[in-house]
C-alpha cells in the first residue's frame, strides 16, 4: 500500500496493520503444481521462409560437439567428453562471435527405454531442450540429431543390420517421441535424422544397397516428424546419404535421392567435408593449404550444386574444419575460402568444434576447438574471424583471388544508420539500414543484444521477442568501433486482442537444476496473441521461450508473462526455500524530503516474519529507526514525509 502524505513533521512512531488472508497457501497445495517434466503446450508462431531466406538467416554454423553426442558405451554425458557444462552464456557469446546456427549432435543411446514404447529418458530430453532454448533465445538456429547411436555398427542404428525391420521400427519410434517433444517449437528448431551412418561394405554395391537403407530411414523420419502435427507439420528437416559423404550422395550410380515430403522445400540434404591430410591426421606431414587446393575444393563443391542448390534443394554442410597443427594461417585460409565457396553455392557451413584443447604444449593439441567453453572467447581469432568473413563478406569473384593468406583488414572506423532509435512491434522484424566508413574495408560488422527476451538481432535483422525497452550494439570485428541502438518493442495490435493471461496458481517451488512447464494460456480463446516469458532474476531461475522454468539457485525471482497485445502476468517462482516458503519478511518504509536540513531518504523499520493468516502491525520509530547518516545530517522527525509502504526484506 502506499499513501502520500505531506507538509507535516511525524517525530515520533507510525504504525500500520497488516491484514494477511489467503497470502499463503499449503506448500502441498502449489508444489503439486510443479510436476517436473510436464508438457508444453504453447505452439509457438511459425514463420515461412523460403529457401534463399532460411539459408540468409541461418548464416554462420557452430557444433556443440562432444557434449550431448559424447557416451560411454552408448550411456551419454554432457561432459564425457568434454568438460564443460554448456549455458546461455556460452552460447551468447557464440552469437556474439558471428554465428547463427548451432549444431547439437545427440547421442540417444541408453537413454531410449526398449521395453516401454522407445521412450527417452525425460532428465536426458529435458537437458537437450535446456540447451535449444539456449540459442533460440536468440533467435539462432539449432539442429538436433540422432549421432553416434548409427556410428561404425557398434550402435543400435545399423543400415548393414542382418534384419532391418526392428531397426526401423526402433529409429521411427525415438523420432516420434524426439518430434512429440519439440512439436511446438518455431521455425528455428530443426531435425536432422541421423548422422555419419554406413554399413561394412565399401564396394560399389554395398555402398548402394547402404543408400537404399538410409533412404528409407529417411523417409520414415520425414512420415513420422510429419505425422506428429503441430509446427512439425511444416519444419525444416535435414537429411543425409552414405556417411554424410559428398560423392556417395551426387553420384548417380550409387543412386540416392530426397524423401518424399507432404510439404514442398523444407528438407536440406546433410553433408560433411573434411580435407583427410590437412584437416584430419594427425601428423605434421601436411600442415599448409593453398591456392591449388582452394581451386580444387571448389570444383569438388559443384557436385553440391549440380546434385542440389541448383535444383532448389538447400545444403547444410553440418560438419567441416581443421585440427590445430600450429598453423593458424593456413587453417583461417581454408576455412575463409570454404565458407566463401558455401556461400557462393547458397549452402550452411557448421564448423565441428569438440570442446577441449590444450596450447599450453610447443606440440600441437591436434584439436578442432576455437572456442573456450569456459569463457566463450575465441582460442585462435585469425581462424574464428576468417568464418565470419567468408561467410558474411558478399563475395565480389568468382575465382577465389579475394580470399588471401593472413589479409591485412581494413579496419571499420564508423558506423553509421538513418536512426539511433527503433520502434517495432512485438513479433515485426526490421532490417537496419547501415554503411560503414571506409567503403572499401574487408572488416564485418558484428551485432548483440543488451536482452534478448525484448529483442534479437542478427546482421542488422532486429526481432520484437517482448514489449519493452533494449539496447542494440553494432560493432567491428576487429574491434574499432560500435554504436549503440534504443529499441523499443510496442505492443502488437490484433483484431481479438488477449484479455487475460490464465496461470494454475500463482507461486510454485522448485528445487536447484529441476524444472516445470507453466502452460499458460490466453482469454478469449480465438485470440491471435502468443506469450512471451521473462525471469527478473536469471541467477534464480531462467525461463524458456515456451514458458519451461529451470531452477538454478536458491533465491526466489518473478517470472513476467506478457500477451503480445501487452497485457501482463507474474508468478513467484521460489527456488531452494522449501521449508521457509510460506514464510516472508517485511517493514515498513518510508520516503521524506526534509527542506530544513536538505536531506532526503527513504529508511526502512524494524522487519517482522509473516507466517500465517492473521493480523500484524509494522512499526517505524523515529528515535530508533532513522538512519545514521540522517541524524548526522541533522533530521530528527520525518519532515514532508511523501510515502509509506510496506515492502518485503530479502536477504
Amino acid at each position: 500500500m502506499t499513501k502520500q502524505i505531506k507538509r507535516k513533521l511525524w517525530k515520533n512512531r507510525i504504525l500500520a496493520g497488516l491484514l494477511v488472508s489467503s497470502l499463503f497457501m499449503n506448500i502441498a497445495s502449489f508444489t503439486s503444481q510443479a510436476q517436473e517434466g510436464s508438457e508444453n503446450t504453447a505452439q509457438q508462431p511459425f514463420r515461412i521462409l523460403d529457401v534463399s531466406e532460411m539459408v540468409a538467416e541461418m548464416g554462420a554454423g557452430w557444433n556443440l560437439g562432444n557434449t550431448m553426442d559424447g557416451h560411454t558405451g552408448f550411456t551419454p554425458g554432457e561432459t564425457l567428453w568434454q568438460p564443460t557444462q554448456t549455458t546461455q552464456e556460452l552460447i551468447d557469446s557464440i552469437h556474439n562471435l558471428g554465428f547463427n546456427t548451432v549444431r547439437i549432435p545427440v547421442t540417444w543411446g541408453t537413454m531410449i527405454d526398449d521395453a516401454n514404447g522407445y521412450t527417452i529418458n525425460e532428465a536426458w530430453i529435458s537437458r537437450v531442450q535446456d540447451i535449444a532454448d539456449y540459442c533460440i533465445s536468440q533467435d539462432m538456429y539449432v539442429i538436433i540429431n540422432i549421432h553416434h547411436d548409427g556410428a561404425e555398427q557398434n550402435g543400435w542404428l545399423r543400415v548393414g543390420a542382418d534384419e532391418l525391420a526392428p531397426v526401423y521400427e526402433k529409429f521411427g519410434a525415438t523420432w516420434k517421441n524426439i518430434a512429440e517433444y519439440f512439436k511446438d517449437y518455431d521455425e528455428h528448431l530443426i531435425f536432422e535424422s541421423m548422422n555419419e551412418v554406413t554399413g561394412p561394405d565399401a564396394t560399389e554395391e554395398g555402398m548402394k544397397k547402404d543408400t537404399q537403407v538410409i533412404m528409407e530411414m529417411n523417409q520414415i523420419f520425414v512420415d513420422t516428424v510429419r505425422a506428429t502435427g503441430s509446427n512439425n507439420a511444416q519444419r525444416w528437416l535435414s537429411v543425409p546419404g552414405r556417411y554424410t559423404n559428398i560423392d556417395a550422395m551426387t553420384d548417380e550410380e550409387i543412386g540416392f535421392t530426397m524423401p518424399a515430403d507432404t510439404v514442398e522445400n523444407r528438407i536440406f540434404a546433410s553433408i560433411h567435408y573434411y580435407d583427410w591430410k590437412f584437416g584430419m591426421v594427425e601428423d605434421m606431414e601436411v600442415t599448409t593449404f593453398g591456392t591449388q587446393e582452394l581451386t580444387e575444393l571448389q570444383t569438388y563443391f559443384e557436385k553440391m550444386v549440380t546434385k542440389f542448390t541448383s535444383q532448389g534443394i538447400p545444403v547444410i554442410l553440418g560438419e567441416y574444419g581443421c585440427i590445430n597443427k600450429n598453423n593458424s594461417i593456413e587453417r583461417a585460409y581454408h576455412v575463409e575460402g570454404l565458407t566463401k565457396i558455401c556461400q557462393m553455392d547458397g549452402v550452411v557451413a557448421c564448423y565441428w568444434d569438440q570442446g577441449w584443447y590444450d596450447r599450453s604444449q610447443t606440440e600441437p593439441d591436434y584439436s578442432y576447438t576455437l572456442v573456450d567453453r569456459v569463457t566463450g572467447q575465441t582460442i585462435d581469432k585469425a581462424v574464428t574471424d576468417a568464418i565470419i568473413r567468408g561467410t558474411l563478406l558478399e563475395a565480389t569473384t568468382e575465382d577465389l583471388s579475394e580470399v588471401v593468406k593472413e589479409p591485412d583488414i581494413i579496419p571499420i572506423t564508423q558506423i553509421n544508420t538513418m536512426s539511433d532509435t527503433i520502434i517495432i512491434k512485438q513479433g515485426d522484424n526490421l532490417i537496419i539500414d547501415t554503411t560503414v566508413v571506409p567503403e572499401n574495408t574487408n572488416d564485418v560488422v558484428l551485432w548483440k543484444t543488451q536482452n534478448s527476451k525484448i529483442a534479437t538481432v542478427y546482421q542488422g535483422n532486429i526481432r520484437g521477442r517482448g514489449v519493452g525497452m533494449t539496447t542494440i550494439t553494432a560493432y567491428s570485428q576487429s574491434g574499432t568501433v560500435e554504436k549503440t541502438f534504443q529499441v523499443y518493442i510496442l505492443a502488437a495490435e490484433h483484431k481479438a486482442p488477449a484479455t487475460e493471461i490464465i496461470i494454475a496458481t500463482e507461486e510454485y517451488t522448485l528445487e536447484p537444476e529441476k524444472s516445470l512447464y507453466l502452460n499458460a494460456s490466453l482469454l478469449p480463446a480465438d485470440t491471435q496473441d502468443n506469450i512471451t516469458y521473462q525471469s527478473s532474476n536469471e541467477a534464480v531461475a531462467s525461463v524458456s521461450i515456451l514458458g519451461k522454468v529451470v531452477a538454478k539457485t536458491a533465491g526466489i525471482t518473478n517470472i513476467v508473462m506478457t500477451a503480445s497485445s501487452g497485457i501482463t502476468k507474474s508468478v513467484k517462482v521460489i527456488v531452494g526455500q522449501t521449508q521457509a516458503a510460506n514464510e516472508l519478511s517485511v517493514a515498513l518504509n518510508v520516503y521524506f524530503n526534509d527542506e530544513v536540513s536538505g536531506y532526503f531518504s527513504n529508511e526502512t523499520g524494524v522487519p517482522i516474519t509473516v507466517s500465517k493468516e492473521g493480523q500484524y502491525t509494522l512499526v517505524f520509530d523515529c528515535e530508533t529507526d532513522l538512519s545514521a547518516a540522517a541524524r548526522t545530517e541533522g533530521v530528527e522527525g520525518l519532515n514532508n514525509l511523501t510515502a509509506i509502504y510496506i515492502k518485503e526484506v530479502t536477504a
